[in-house]
């Protein structure tokens, strides 16, 4: 019998070879960071009006952001409709507040997103592709 389960193999006393597991270390970190490009980045006003929303009604504050922006808007409408449905057994109200907290953090005024957008590089065109 022979258990396949990762990359490298080692031998047990029986003489059967046996794979070991090779963990992704960086799994649960290229999720989050998968998470935190999902969170909205708004105006402090907008963000705090959706943390309000979020904590009255668990999901409506990541619903209405689907309508403002239309960026990712599947994958928020998704996760504000989760929110709102799991808020019966309280952890989507908690999830909503969280969410509401995180988009507060990540708020950014309309000047610095002017300069971040000033300073972003312009994409190169490749003249064979015109």
């Amino acid at each position: 019998m022979q258990v396949e389960v990762g990359n490298s193999h080692n031998s047990n006393p029986n003489g059967l070879q046996v794979e070991q597991p090779v963990e992704n270390e960086n799994c649960c970190a290229n999720c989050w960071e998968r998470a935190k490009s999902l969170i909205p980045v708004v105006s402090p006003c907008l963000a705090f009006t959706l943390l309000i929303m979020n904590c009255l009604l668990a999901g409506s504050g990541t619903i209405v952001f689907c309508c403002i922006n239309k960026e990712m808007w599947k994958e928020n409408l998704i996760i504000g409709i989760l929110q709102f449905v799991l808020m019966f057994v309280f952890i989507g109200w908690l999830w909503s507040v969280i969410w509401g907290v995180f988009v507060v953090l990540r708020r950014k005024t309309p000047e610095e997103m002017e300069m971040e957008a000033a300073n972003e590089p312009s994409p190169v065109v490749n003249p064979q592709q015109v």
